[in-house]
């Protein structure tokens, strides 16, 4: 999770403990993106199907995973695609 946010791992352990969220904009508006991945993700597809969305590398992406490009500041990306997935869905 600290590679997502950009932050180290103690500061999340961190914000766990104390059951609070980042002060900083920066954290708290990737965080706020991972969460609607998270939600459209689920929605798109099962948790396992998710899960293989995440770690498994796709064409769209350049051969790179959702993650990786999620730690490099792209997670645009991966919504956008996760969005793609849903329009085809039907709804």
């Amino acid at each position: 999770m600290g590679r997502l946010l950009n932050v180290s791992a103690k500061t999340v352990e961190r914000w766990e403990a104390r059951d609070t969220l980042p002060a900083s904009s920066h954290p708290r508006s990737r965080l706020a993106k991972l969460h609607e991945i998270a939600q459209l993700g689920l929605t798109v597809y099962t948790p396992e199907g998710f899960s293989r969305f995440l770690t498994l590398p796709h064409p769209a992406f350049g051969g790179r995973t959702a993650l990786q490009l999620i730690e490099q500041g792209q997670a645009d990306g991966v919504l956008a695609d996760l969005a793609g997935e849903y329009e085809g869905l039907g709804y």
